[in-house]
C-alpha cells in the first residue's frame, strides 16, 4: 500500500499546507481514481457524499461551509441534482472530474478536469480556483431566501 509520501500522492508545499488547511471539498461519486487521499493528504478537508441527501445534508454544514464540490463524472449518476443542491445552497466552485466517456454537459461547472490529468495539475487548478472565489464571494444570502425553490426540503 501506498503511503501520502509516495509519488502517487504529490507533497503539498508548505504554503499550499497552509492555505488549504481550512479549505472543504465535497467528493460526490466514488472514489475509483482515488482522488479523496490525494486531496486529504494535500491538506484538504473532504466529505463523500453518494447521495443528493447526503450531498444537502454536507452542504448544510454551518460550521464549515464547503469551498468546492467535485462531481465524479459516472454513467449511474445524474448530476442535475448535485447541480442545483449546490448552486442553490452555496457558493462552493463545482468541479467535475470527467471520464472517458464524457457524457456530462460541462457548461454547469466551474472547471472541468479532463482524463488524463495529473494529480499536481489538477490539485494546483482546484487550488486557484477556490482561491478566487474566495476573493469575490459575496455576503451569504439566508437560507430562507432559497426555501422559496419548490425543490429545496423544508
Amino acid at each position: 500500500m501506498r503511503d501520502a509520501t509516495s509519488p502517487i500522492f504529490p507533497q503539498a508545499s508548505s504554503e499550499q499546507t497552509v492555505r488549504s488547511e481550512l479549505t472543504r471539498v465535497i467528493h460526490f461519486g466514488p472514489d475509483d481514481c482515488f482522488r479523496i487521499p490525494i486531496l486529504k493528504g494535500s491538506g484538504y478537508s473532504v466529505d463523500l457524499c453518494n447521495s443528493a441527501s447526503q450531498l444537502h445534508a454536507a452542504l448544510q454544514d454551518v460550521d464549515q461551509k464547503a469551498d468546492a464540490v467535485a462531481i465524479v463524472e459516472n454513467k449511474g449518476i445524474d448530476p442535475s441534482a448535485a447541480i442545483f443542491l449546490t448552486r442553490m445552497t452555496s457558493e462552493a466552485a463545482l468541479i467535475l472530474f470527467q471520464s472517458k466517456d464524457h457524457s456530462y454537459d460541462e457548461s454547469g461547472f466551474d472547471h472541468v478536469v479532463r482524463v488524463p490529468s495529473s494529480p499536481s495539475e489538477w490539485l494546483g487548478e482546484l487550488t486557484k480556483i477556490i482561491e478566487r472565489r474566495r476573493s469575490v464571494r459575496p455576503p451569504s444570502r439566508p437560507l430562507s431566501a432559497w426555501r422559496s425553490n419548490a425543490l429545496l426540503p423544508r
